[in-house]
């Protein structure tokens, strides 16, 4: 079995989280693997979609609010039509979108040294 440190091979993390569950966990630390394996090291673009009532629960803003204090970047949702058949914020973010946020924290930070 190989196990690699993932912070000593990723200098960028990307976490589409679809379940606000999922908020509070990383906010609070217990998203063990990527704790465990040095992902919260490196920067992290979070890319939220839910149902929109799940996003408008002051529980998830919470969670965002702190998320965003530990530095983590948010791409949206975005608003529109959702899974549930309802319309509003929730969306996963477009694609380019989510692209562009990768790109550009990737321009900004200092190359990572092996």
């Amino acid at each position: 079995m190989i196990i690699a440190r993932l912070d000593t091979i990723a200098s960028f993390g990307v976490l589409l989280l679809r379940v606000f569950v999922s908020f509070g966990l990383v906010a609070h630390g217990y998203m063990t693997f990527f704790v465990e394996h040095g992902i919260v090291a490196s920067p992290v673009v979070l890319t939220p979609a839910m149902n929109d009532r799940m996003w408008a629960n002051p529980i998830v803003q919470g969670n965002v609010a702190t998320l965003k204090q530990h530095g983590f970047t948010m791409v949206g949702p975005g608003e529109g039509w959702l899974a549930c058949r309802s319309i509003g914020p929730g969306r996963m973010a477009e694609a380019d979108e989510i692209l562009d946020a990768v790109t550009s924290k990737l321009k900004s930070q200092a190359p990572k040294r092996t």
